[in-house]
């Protein structure tokens, strides 16, 4: 197994940006941040900033040349299922995130439901509105349902540049007690992973996953602190531990 990057989602109003920028430029290996974005929830919660503080987040990471990745939620999601483009109205590519994670649990207990997706159409938005204007763009889909699958599939149909993130938790935090066989070249875990765990749970993944399987590892709830807000201390550690695997070849 070969761990390529680690993503910490969530950058928060409190996020002292600079530290941040330091921490990645300190490691060895490639440290992406995660910024969760939503519609109707922008400054509600600590996770979700207000919309234009999202995009001075990616102009400042994008000026200091660390990966960044938009992540979709809420009504923007469903949207995107539709084949609407207003996500890229309001957070265009240019701001500077090379990948973009679709936080979609897809409706579609019948047939019914499922005649509503519009995957065409979302294939059509991602292409003319991301791929083409990011460099290296890649877009996500999370592995955690049925339904999840399907979408996987059809948008592999049209063509869609995509990699799997399994994730059973969705940021809450919950533990995984396995790790899923990998899905592509290169694919993402989530779940559970925290400055307490992440040595022993690097180490497991290593001796589950292929030797030479490309993997990046995402973590939220893990390294956040008071308030929910993101612990900068909490990446440190977590950098700190992985960089001492890395030293060990373990990974």
């Amino acid at each position: 197994m070969l761990l390529k990057r680690v993503t910490f989602t969530g950058i928060d109003s409190k996020t002292d940006l600079k530290r941040a920028i330091e921490l990645a430029l300190s490691c060895p290996f490639s440290v992406e941040y995660g910024v969760l974005v939503s519609e109707t929830g922008a400054g509600l919660k600590p996770r979700y900033p207000e919309i234009e503080l999202v995009k001075d987040i990616f102009t400042a990471f994008k000026n200091a040349g660390i990966p960044t990745a938009l992540h979709v939620c809420g009504s923007w999601s469903r949207k995107l299922l539709k084949g609407e483009d207003d996500l890229f109205q309001v957070l265009p590519a240019s701001l500077g995130y090379q990948r973009l994670q679709w936080n979609i649990n897809p409706p579609g207990k019948n047939p019914v439901q499922r005649a509503k997706w519009n995957v065409e159409g979302a294939a059509g938005v991602f292409q003319s509105q991301f791929f083409w204007k990011a460099r290296a763009a890649q877009l996500i889909v999370q592995r955690h349902s049925e339904n999840s699958v399907l979408l996987y599939a059809e948008l592999e149909r049209q063509g869609v540049p995509m990699a799997v993130l399994f994730d059973s938790s969705g940021g809450r935090g919950v533990v995984n007690d396995s790790w899923p066989a990998p899905q592509g070249d290169y694919c993402g875990y989530a779940g559970g992973f925290s400055p307490e765990n992440v040595r022993e749970r690097v180490k497991a993944m290593s001796e589950a996953l292929p030797e030479g399987q490309e993997v990046w590892i995402d973590m939220e709830s893990g390294v956040r602190g008071e308030g929910d807000y993101l612990d900068l201390d909490k990446v440190a550690a977590v950098l700190k531990h992985l960089t001492s695997l890395r030293a060990m070849t373990v990974y």
